[in-house]
């Protein structure tokens, strides 16, 4: 089993925000953890680790997400990072 990567600060800070607007949209549209996960194709931990940052969300995915929650991959981006 390979050995798991550890995230340095900025990473770690980047994957918090991104979760922080993950947790908050999908309160906004009324879904559980768990339903969203289920729109997106996952279990609810794995959303619980990308709403907290402890997991790296990959974009493939953030495009479900946001398609899920109803609003653009960009909207998941945080204003100080100009990644797409």
């Amino acid at each position: 089993m390979p050995a798991r990567r550890v995230m340095c600060e900025e990473e770690l800070a980047f994957n918090v925000q991104i979760g922080r607007r993950i947790g908050e949209l999908r309160k906004r549209r009324g879904l559980s953890q768990s339903k969203l996960a289920d729109l997106v194709g996952i279990g609810q931990p794995q959303l619980f680790g990308y709403e907290v940052g402890a997991v790296r969300c990959p974009v493939f995915r953030l495009r479900l997400i946001a398609s899920a929650v109803g609003v653009p991959v960009q909207a998941l981006i945080p204003d100080n990072h100009n990644l797409l």
